[in-house]
């Protein structure tokens, strides 16, 4: 049966090239988040949350390279998916590569009412300041706020 309803997306990708080629670790840092802050709003868009967080490089040559970690809460949060994402693309870095570009990848995604285990409370984390971010932006444009890291 096809349905014209959206339905809510399994994962969340941002990603982008860069307009030049860069070795910069700070520049990749500063794309990175924000694809992660894109990501998260797109996510808070759908009320859901996150499970884990998967961080990818290509470089000049077009080769690929990812790394995933899971999250200890899900979350919604640019703050929590920045600081993993962080983590993630310092242990996948190399110096002596040229890269093209970044992105970001939200995964384990769930909405509305959470499973709950049976061994461990699982608080997924609703960050009232990323909705905060989100509601400036709506009102005054996109990147009227940075934040810091």
């Amino acid at each position: 049966m096809i349905s014209s309803e959206p339905t809510a997306p399994q994962s969340i990708q941002v990603t982008r090239s860069f307009e030049d080629f860069t070795q910069n670790l700070e520049y990749l840092e500063h794309e990175l988040n924000g694809h992660v802050h894109e990501a998260c709003q797109k996510l808070r868009r759908w009320n859901g949350f996150c499970g884990g967080v998967e961080v990818m490089l290509r470089t000049k040559d077009f080769k690929y390279y990812a790394i995933e970690a899971k999250l200890p809460n899900p979350t919604n949060g640019d703050q929590e998916v920045r600081m993993a994402a962080s983590r993630l693309l310092k242990s996948l870095y190399r110096p002596n590569f040229i890269y093209r570009s970044t992105g970001v990848t939200l995964k384990y995604l769930s909405y509305g009412q959470m499973q709950q285990s049976l061994f461990e409370e699982i608080k997924p984390h609703d960050d009232k300041l990323s909705h905060l971010v989100d509601e400036l932006e709506a009102k005054f444009g996109k990147g009227i706020i940075k934040t810091g890291m």
